[in-house]
């Protein structure tokens, strides 16, 4: 065992070379983070604007939908997990369903925009319900293993912290480039209204993002096929309790869900505070500036990730992300000043302000769960990353499921009627001060929620140092665990 010395000076140390991730793999992951962002995040965004907007369906029922078939996801991703982890084919445990996930997501992303006109509710409630369970199907068939296979592509602590980043990075120019202008798009001139822009626009973004995500299935290799070549298979109950009683792996997600879930409950909001109170009911120039106010957001993260991956060398994740969380909750706050009709600009700082504290978020807590693989190996003798990362995506899924559906609630509460929008009506007094209430609370309370739990992560760069000399010790002599050993 090395003294605590050795430990120190390890801790401090580059990664080895057989663990750095070279520059061109990064690249072709974040190609495949680059669809995912869009499949993940523009369904939340357009589901209200057209649903609600377009065709007329009430936003509870919208969130409703959402809400259904991310409870779905519930059910599908533990068990996509654990076919990814228990699969031996000869392309790897993870690439062959990226490939089959990215085509059905690409296809199914394109259905979700396809409804009818002149239905009533209760049929386009059905038909984006349907639409909805099988996009999400694919979807999970996509991400849950191209989640786990961000996790395996280095053993290094420090170096999984820049796969990450890369893939947030790959969000970002997605965030900059694409899913901000879809519903801006969708208005053109060129369509003769919104709902066949969004058909169009829906089936290309679908196309184009399938041939994103099948690049890691086609230029990346499987990093533990060897090593899981004779590993037992476990049954996704045995993995699920495995999962679930770790208890490092439990704040990461608690954290992590506790941010996500308040900010995905009002983050509706800022669409009805632009359109129809900066705007007043001009959705295609409120398109345009949540569009620039989007980019910007990453932007900073284009800028920011390979700063906070250098600092979070001389602090530690933990203590990196715990700060930069901070600017999430003043954002969230800014939101109290932010929507003024005679300087529509001032949209664009709160997310500003809070893309810092999501970069940190979204790039620390995957490789914090990247660490936790290593350690739950070395207490079960198991390599689990499609289990870790599918409660992971679950997590993210419910949460932003769990938020789709209050919000649409919440925006029922606060008195907003898209009748009176659509006739040019006032909304009833205060509708647009609680709404900004909303906006503003949520988020703060959220990330509070997060840093208290994130500040008890065990797993300290140390730590790890320690966790991978035991390991490299037990794969050297042989000694391994039979896959049950607690």
């Amino acid at each position: 065992m090395a003294s605590s010395t050795d430990i120190a000076d390890t801790s401090l140390a580059g990664p080895a070379a057989e663990s750095v991730v070279p520059f061109t793999k990064k690249v072709l992951y974040g190609s495949g983070s680059f669809a995912e962002f869009t499949w993940q995040w523009s369904v939340q965004s357009l589901a209200m604007p057209i649903y609600n907007v377009c065709f007329g369906v009430n936003p509870a029922l919208v969130g409703l939908v959402l809400g259904v078939a991310r409870i779905w996801d519930a059910i599908t991703d533990p068990i996509m997990g654990s076919i990814s982890d228990n699969s031996r084919s000869k392309w790897g445990r993870r690439r062959p369903f990226i490939f089959a996930g990215a085509i059905a997501s690409g296809l199914t992303y394109a259905l979700l925009w396809m409804a009818p006109r002149g239905m009533p509710q209760w049929a386009y409630v059905a038909f984006f319900l349907v639409a909805s369970l099988l996009f999400y199907s694919a979807y999970t068939v996509f991400s849950v293993p191209f989640y786990a296979f961000g996790y395996e592509m280095s053993d290094d602590p420090r170096e999984r912290t820049r796969v990450m980043g890369s893939r947030i990075i790959g969000n970002s120019l997605c965030g900059l480039l694409v899913a901000p202008w879809i519903y801006w798009l969708a208005q053109r001139n060129l369509f003769s209204d919104t709902i066949q822009g969004i058909r169009c626009v829906g089936l290309a973004t679908g196309l184009v993002m399938m041939g994103f995500a099948l690049v890691p299935a086609l230029f990346l290799r499987d990093q533990t096929q060897a090593r899981v070549a004779h590993q037992e298979q476990v049954s996704i109950w045995a993995s699920l309790r495995y999962s679930l009683t770790c208890r490092p792996y439990l704040i990461l997600i608690g954290g992590f869900a506790s941010a996500l879930l308040l900010f995905a409950m009002v983050s509706q909001i800022n669409f009805y505070l632009a359109a129809f109170y900066v705007f007043q009911g001009d959705t295609a120039r409120a398109s345009l500036w949540i569009g620039w106010a989007q980019a910007v957001q990453h932007i900073v993260v284009i800028v920011f990730a390979p700063w906070l991956a250098r600092l979070a060398n001389r602090w530690g994740k933990k203590k990196t992300c715990i700060t930069f969380l901070s600017c999430i909750a003043i954002g969230a706050l800014m939101n109290f000043f932010a929507y003024q009709r005679d300087m529509p600009w001032l949209m664009i700082f709160p997310p500003f302000v809070m893309m810092f504290g999501w970069a940190s978020l979204w790039m620390f807590v995957p490789s914090m769960i990247a660490d936790v693989t290593d350690w739950d190996e070395l207490q079960h003798g198991l390599r689990r990353e499609g289990m870790f990362g599918a409660i992971h995506c679950w997590v993210v899924k419910m949460a932003f499921s769990f938020g789709a559906l209050c919000s649409g609630v919440l925006i029922n509460l606060t008195g907003f009627q898209i009748k009176l929008a659509e006739a040019g009506a006032a909304q009833p007094e205060g509708t647009f001060s609680r709404m900004l209430l909303l906006a503003a609370l949520f988020p703060a309370v959220g990330v509070g929620g997060a840093m208290l739990l994130l500040s008890r992560f065990p797993l300290t760069e140390a730590a790890m140092v320690r966790v991978k000399a035991q390991l490299r010790e037990r794969h050297a002599s042989g000694d391994e665990l039979d896959g049950e050993s607690h």
